[in-house]
């Protein structure tokens, strides 16, 4: 049933009350009592990637999984799942820039290409895809860790090593790099 468990990302809500942990292969669980004790939330067999809390709206949190976008408004106690507007299902990044959550879709975990989407966080508008300079398809997926952002800027990389990078919070892109070693994961410093 794939690698063992292990956690891949963990999250806290801005006010520190609710930590989130992505375990992966697995769902989310939640702690209110700063990890002493976790209660399940998103089930095991929706194949989480990735959860992150909003910096700055404690109840707002959204994890990358392949069954889709998750967003949760609740601090991670109930969770609804977004497809629409997205080529397939397989989300495998999500991130925040200001007002916009970007989340990255393929077909699966080894797919060759990629797309990248986003919406307005308070929105409950369809998830579209991200243009700008940015290309239609990215070379194979953008992974877990690999959409960073700080501040207006916004920087991703995919599976074949082209970094992009946007200074406008997402609404325009340059390749900054190519041919870059598969990452694990972009910092904005």
């Amino acid at each position: 049933m794939g690698p063992p468990l292990g956690i891949r990302s963990i999250t806290a809500t801005p006010d520190g009350a609710v930590l989130l942990a992505n375990v992966h292969v697995g769902g989310v669980p939640r702690s209110t009592d700063s990890g002493a004790t976790w209660q399940s939330t998103i089930d095991v067999e929706s194949d989480v990637h990735e959860v992150r809390a909003h910096p700055n709206r404690p109840g707002v949190v959204m994890a990358a999984a392949a069954i889709g976008l998750c967003t949760s408004r609740d601090g991670g106690v109930t969770w609804d799942v977004e497809q629409e507007g997205l080529h397939a299902s397989y989300c495998s990044a999500v991130a925040f820039a200001g007002d916009d959550v970007f989340v990255s879709a393929s077909i699966d975990h080894f797919a060759a290409q990629g797309a990248i989407y986003r919406r307005r966080v308070d929105g409950h508008d369809s998830l579209v895809a991200v243009g700008g300079g940015l290309p239609e398809w990215t070379d194979g997926i953008i992974d877990t860790g690999c959409i960073a952002t700080r501040g207006s800027a916004v920087a991703l990389a995919d599976r074949k090593g082209n970094l992009y990078v946007s200074a406008d919070t997402g609404r325009s892109w340059s390749r900054r790099a190519s041919g870059l070693p598969p990452p694990s994961s972009v910092l904005i410093v």
